[in-house]
């Protein structure tokens, strides 16, 4: 299933990121666990499944979400139908999700140098926080 595919990958992947920020490594992923929360599977298993298998997952210091209007992304992926688009953006913006994570929403509607701005100023802000 997709939820243990992501849970044991992030579960057993964990010393080596721990090793890595150890080293002063950054690592930098398009995709985490989380997705499982915006796939239907979700849907056939329940959702506290997802948050007990995150408890024992090392969690990103920093999340971003990449949203936009469903037609904006239906442009782009057509592939899912509007309402699907829809159920995935507010997975995502889940107060539980938001609070597994320091998550911040991307609103890919705005200048892309507005974006950039922000995205840069959560990391070094996080970089700061963690090596000072």
């Amino acid at each position: 299933s997709h939820l243990f595919y992501y849970g044991f990958e992030a579960f057993f992947s964990w010393p080596w990121f721990l090793w890595g920020k150890i080293r002063g490594k950054i690592f930098l992923f398009d995709r985490y666990f989380y997705d499982y929360l915006a796939t239907s599977i979700h849907r056939q298993l329940p959702l506290e499944l997802f948050f007990t298998i995150s408890k024992f997952i090392p969690h990103p210091n920093l999340t971003f979400i990449i949203y936009a209007r469903p037609e904006i992304i239906y442009q782009r992926k057509k592939e899912w139908p509007i309402e699907e688009i829809q159920k995935q953006l507010s997975a995502f913006q889940s107060p539980k999700l938001l609070k597994l994570s320091n998550c911040f929403l991307i609103d890919n509607e705005k200048p892309l140098e507005i974006n950039l701005e922000k995205i840069e100023e959560k990391i070094l802000s996080s970089l700061r926080f963690n090596n000072g």
